[in-house]
């Protein structure tokens, strides 16, 4: 009898350690085919002589201010040495006066800045190239 049990015990051990080093599954992916990508190159239309409005509401000498940074939407831009931040782009001058005069409470010193392809123009120039 104990031949009996000490061979059942074996087996039952054997069994044990044996399902327990189960190999991992291999799976064979098949071959991707290789596709080529052709780059088309975007077509940028420049514009010229874009001229925009917007409403200046504070300048910095030679700093960037984060204070002005932090307003929501804000535009800034650099005209050496100064620091320009503006809210708003319009496309005509009485679209931003009407914004300037929304913002006067807030920023006293607000005026409507043309812009000719991103640099500031004189006001007077502006208005005569759109009439």
């Amino acid at each position: 009898m104990n031949t009996k049990y000490t061979c059942l015990v074996l087996f039952f051990s054997l069994m044990l350690f044996s399902c327990g080093k189960k190999e991992p599954k291999k799976t064979i992916k098949p071959p991707v085919p290789k596709t080529e990508i052709k780059k088309e190159e975007p077509k940028v239309e420049v514009k010229k002589d874009v001229l925009v409005y917007t409403v200046q509401i504070a300048a910095s000498y030679n700093k960037q201010s984060k204070k002005h940074e932090a307003i929501p939407n804000v535009i800034n831009y650099n005209v050496n040495p100064w620091f320009k931040y503006s809210l708003g782009t319009y496309k005509t001058y009485q679209e931003a006066r009407a914004s300037r005069r929304s913002l006067l409470d807030v920023y006293p010193g607000a005026f409507v800045q043309a812009l000719k392809n991103g640099a500031p123009i004189p006001i007077q120039e502006a208005l005569k190239s759109t009439n």
